[in-house]
């Protein structure tokens, strides 16, 4: 059966997320156990590095790949990151607050309680990450892809988001109190409890199945 036309725009809408620019480029291993302030790495292999705890300003990753790599409590503010793919790591509650990153891809990564506060997010990619109670108060994200990611009881209040897709993502109690929202697309995923104004709506895509709890978040009784 064809799909109504209507349906086969929405859906082609989403737009997509530009990927870290990697595979055609020479890469040598690195073995890390620790970070210094304006630690820089360069066309790096980083795996199963132990991080846990670590601290440092003004970081940069430029062109890596990191992998199964411990990064839980990490202190890394004005952490920058440029075309990095970070696959089955733990970022659990570090601080990365002002950090700054393009083209960056977290796949199955453990980010629960990570603080981004502040920071400026773009051409970025969330797959099958768990990031509960993940802090992007402030933040400023722009073309960005959530996808089957756990993010409940997460903060974006008073953030940026444009060009913001969530994808079949756990969205319950999300903080999006006063952020500027434009061309979010929360379609498919659940939004029981979350914090938003009235106003706010029309920078929102949803679906049917959605409405009725945005409904009750406002205030009015669905019978």
């Amino acid at each position: 059966m064809t799909m109504p036309a209507r349906r086969q725009r929405a859906r082609g809408s989403r737009q997509s997320v530009d990927k870290p620019v990697l595979d055609s480029l020479p890469m040598h291993v690195v073995e890390l156990d620790g970070l210094t302030d304006e630690a820089r790495f360069e066309n790096a292999i980083i795996e199963q590095a132990a991080l846990r705890g670590a601290s440092a300003r003004g970081a940069v990753f430029d062109t890596c790949s990191i992998a199964r790599s411990e990064m839980d409590e990490t202190r890394l503010p004005g952490l920058r990151m440029l075309d990095v793919r970070i696959g089955k790591c733990g970022a659990a509650n570090a601080d990365w607050r002002g950090s700054h990153l393009r083209r960056i891809e977290f796949v199955q990564c453990r980010l629960t309680g990570l603080s981004m506060e502040g920071a400026d997010c773009r051409e970025t990619s969330f797959m099958e990450c768990r990031a509960d109670f993940a802090r992007f108060a402030g933040a400023r994200l722009k073309n960005i892809r959530f996808e089957k990611c756990l993010l409940a009881d997460a903060d974006f209040s008073e953030a940026s988001l444009e060009n913001v897709m969530f994808l079949e993502c756990d969205l319950r109690n999300i903080d999006l109190g006063r952020a500027k929202l434009v061309s979010v697309d929360l379609r498919g995923s659940l939004l029981d409890g979350i914090s938003i104004q009235a106003d706010q709506l029309r920078g929102l895509t949803i679906d049917p199945l959605q409405a009725p709890a945005l409904v009750r978040m406002l205030g009015a009784r669905v019978e």
